[in-house]
């Protein structure tokens, strides 16, 4: 009996030990495990786990944290974040408990300060220093989660495709297009110049051609070349040529007799998008599509398509504020999808050699340009698309900001010290505290805080005579508690939810708001008077903020169309 005793006394102790040894190795834990948000948990982090940018570290850990919710468009979209990062926030600080571990003890509910009606889904958080130049992550650079009680990850299901193959079935010509009828809708091809041609997909029948927020160049009437085989449909251009072989329905994609893209299935439906795909030779590089960090030749990687912010992001990350959906690749093309809808690149990331573009919805549309090299393909874009007004001479220069400015006294004495000390300044930049005394509750206010800043005027001209040009930033969100809010409300030029009123996002980090539906003539207009009393005392740019737009819920409605529809114009 003591013998069996003891066995299973040693047993039991092993099973402690490695047990213990797995938590300890955890980067992160909570107690208790997927708790309830009414309930009091206490986490606990490790600082010589993840990317072990705290290990050792010898003073004050303080934690960022935020929620995830129902309404999160993925993992990264805090909602409620809480904490002051980069300074010695006191309701963040952790408390050092040994051996590089730390924890804190709070109860979601209260701390985060969720209404109620919200489905809280995890809590996700980083760890960090006191000025934020040291950032606790996981080990691939990721915030860390942790489930609430019932919490279950969606298992994403394998996308079906909803045809296989398209059937020939005819063409026509007309004005210098070209329409090619198949058993899955018509296929456009419109000449813009002699090396820019449009290609769009009309599944039901052809009405007219998609319009356009992105081009502002009219197409030339430029009338190809076309002859015809019992295989093959060719037409030319000077510096493209479309070979279209009819069984299986396949279009190519030529410059002076030499392949540089090919279709693989070309456009589809499929139950999870709309899109096209195409195939890439070997060793072709692909550049552009936007802001990421994640090096210049993108090829094997997922590009997301949706504008967005990634605060704090590391080397590797992807999406970073502005996307544009145009790759140029090393064969001398540039392909632009001119669709503004959420959606991604699949840069070839499965290693099958595809190309794919995909959204939820919107015109299914791309534009081709070939160029002798990336110069002249970039010229030729910008012709498509627009170019960039020339900016003023001294905007050009050293644009002074910091997050953030809080009083006129601070500025003054920030602008005198640096030209006191012969450092070069141009201009001014003042964040959110021009027009509040807190990050939260003040968006849309679009007037100076007297408190801080009593004679704002006056220190416009001021730094003016110095040589100081005077910028403020702008966002086109308005919190619900102002006066502003009321107004634009009444005149409705807020975005609205499915019935018509303004919609009120709850869960904006700077506090219960609303977004200007800036697609509105009236609200440009509204916007525009707002601004010029900024420039009528002497404000000579604008700085604009959160205009991706950072809280886009997709149930929002614009004039133009759903939120995912028009988040990318």
């Amino acid at each position: 009996m003591i013998l069996r005793f003891n066995f299973i006394f040693f047993i039991l102790l092993i099973f402690a030990f490695y047990f213990a040894q797995g938590i300890q190795a955890q980067t992160l834990r909570v107690i208790p495990q997927q708790p309830l948000p009414s309930e009091s948990v206490t986490i606990i982090y490790d600082a010589t786990q993840g990317n072990a940018a705290l290990k050792d570290f010898d003073g004050t850990v303080y934690f960022h944290t935020g929620i995830i919710t129902d309404a999160s468009r993925d993992e990264k979209d805090w909602k409620f974040a809480t904490g002051d990062w980069g300074k010695a926030d006191k309701k963040m600080a952790m408390t050092a408990v040994g051996d590089n571990l730390y924890q804190a003890t709070f109860v979601p509910n209260d701390f985060y300060s969720i209404p109620e009606g919200i489905k809280t889904l995890q809590m996700a958080f980083v760890f960090r220093n006191e000025d934020g130049s040291k950032v606790g992550k996981s080990a691939k650079n990721t915030d860390f989660y942790l489930p609430f009680k019932g919490f279950v990850a969606v298992e994403k299901k394998a996308p079906t495709y909803l045809f296989n193959n398209k059937i020939y079935k005819g063409f026509t010509q007309k004005e210098g297009c070209v329409f090619v009828e198949t058993s899955e809708g018509m296929i456009a091809f419109r000449p813009f110049t002699d090396s820019i041609i449009e290609v769009s997909w009309h599944p039901q029948k052809f009405e007219d051609f998609y319009p356009s927020h992105a081009v502002i160049l009219k197409p030339a009437v430029i009338e190809p070349v076309v002859s015809e085989t019992p295989s093959m449909l060719i037409f030319d251009l000077k510096g493209i040529q479309v070979l279209i072989q009819k069984n299986p329905f396949t279009i190519s994609y030529l410059t002076n007799g030499q392949a540089f893209l090919k279709e693989e299935k070309g456009f589809f439906k499929r139950s999870d998008a709309t899109g096209m795909r195409f195939k890439l030779e070997v060793g072709e590089k692909l550049y552009g599509s936007g802001g990421r960090a994640s090096g210049l030749n993108l090829r094997g990687q997922m590009l997301g398509l949706y504008n967005r912010p990634d605060y704090n992001y590391e080397f590797g990350a992807n999406n970073l504020n502005y996307m544009i959906p145009t790759l140029l690749s090393s064969e001398n093309y540039m392909l632009f999808v001119d669709n503004p809808s959420k959606g991604w690149f699949d840069a070839d990331s499965k290693g099958d050699g595809v190309l794919e573009f995909a959204a939820e919805s919107g015109p299914m549309r791309y534009f081709l340009i070939t160029g002798q090299n990336p110069a002249a393909i970039l010229k030729q874009y910008a012709s498509l698309t627009g170019k960039q007004p020339m900016l003023p001479r001294w905007a050009y220069g050293n644009l002074q900001s910091r997050m953030a400015y809080r009083t006129q006294a601070e500025t003054e004495a920030i602008v005198d010290s640096m030209i006191a000390k012969d450092f070069p300044i141009d201009a001014i930049i003042l964040d959110f505290y021009w027009f509040g005394d807190s990050i939260l509750g003040h968006l849309g206010r679009l007037d100076w805080w007297k408190p801080s800043w009593p004679e704002p005027e006056k220190m416009i001209q001021k730094f003016k005579s110095k040589g100081v040009r005077t910028i403020t930033i702008s966002e086109p969100y308005i919190i619900d508690s102002l006066a502003n809010w009321r107004e634009a409300d009444a005149l409705g030029i807020l975005v609205t939810d499915s019935i018509g009123n303004s919609y009120v996002d709850q869960q904006f980090y700077f506090g219960p708001g609303s977004l200007i539906d800036i697609f509105k003539p009236e609200a440009q207009d509204w916007l525009w008077k707002q601004y010029r009393k900024q420039f009528d005392i002497g404000v000579e740019g604008l700085w604009g903020d959160l205009g991706e737009p950072e809280s886009h819920p997709a149930d929002i409605h614009h004039v133009w169309g759903k939120a995912n529809e028009v988040h990318n114009i």
